[in-house]
């Protein structure tokens, strides 16, 4: 009998960066160890413009779990504020604490394998 957690696709919302065609996302957990199973991972993206959908994109690419403590804390300094502002001392301080020596989360560095899209 097949173990559905490792067939079935594990689907959440996350924040990301995207450079130079790589993805790079922080995770911990289910998450991360899916990954680990399985690098091979799909990653959706939807603009929206007052509610509205304007575009979709779909990146298929192979995720390297990284551990570095300082390109953790590099990437986090990159993604945060996407989402968070560009004022660190305004960041509550959850992500705050997430900077530092012993960080929550690992790096997901997703090499960017093919895209789809569709404009509306």
């Amino acid at each position: 009998m097949l173990d559905q957690a490792r067939v079935r696709p594990h689907v959440v919302p996350v924040w990301y960066v995207y450079d130079d065609e790589v993805i790079e996302i922080l995770t911990n957990g289910r998450r991360l160890e899916n990954v680990r199973q399985n690098p091979r991972v799909a990653i959706s993206i939807q603009y929206d413009t007052e509610g509205n959908s304007e575009w979709t994109a779909t990146f298929l690419g192979t995720a390297t779990v990284v551990e570095d403590v300082d390109q953790i804390n590099a990437a986090a300094r990159r993604i945060y504020p996407q989402y968070l502002g560009s004022d660190q001392e305004k960041w509550d301080s959850f992500y705050r604490d997430h900077l530092g020596d012993n960080p929550p989360n690992d790096l997901l560095r997703i090499e960017i394998g093919t895209v789809s899209y569709e404009i509306f």
